[in-house]
């Protein structure tokens, strides 16, 4: 997520933060470019919380290295809640 990426220009603009927890959870932020749509539609839900635990975890922290593993914990916790929902998702194909 560079400095100059469009999303710190344009708020509305999805950036690599969005995607990645896409990628990480399979649940949430659907939008490839406008982050609004999840905003719109709920499909962000999961990041939006995400993010203010890890906000919250991180004011926690009282060293850097607890903080790193606050957010190892919250990433790992992200990704079961995942793999879990895609594991459901699965089970109910119709085709």
């Amino acid at each position: 997520d560079f400095p100059w990426s469009l999303n710190h220009i344009f708020p509305l603009w999805s950036g690599a933060d969005h995607h990645d927890f896409h990628h990480m959870a399979f649940v949430n932020n659907f939008s490839t470019s406008f982050r609004w749509l999840d905003a719109l539609f709920g499909t962000d839900d999961k990041y939006r919380a995400y993010k203010k635990r890890l906000v919250a975890a991180r004011a926690a922290a009282g060293s850097k290295a607890e903080a790193e593993a606050a957010e190892r914990k919250l990433v790992e916790e992200s990704e079961k809640a995942g793999f879990e929902a895609e594991a459901q998702a699965e089970s109910k194909k119709i085709w």
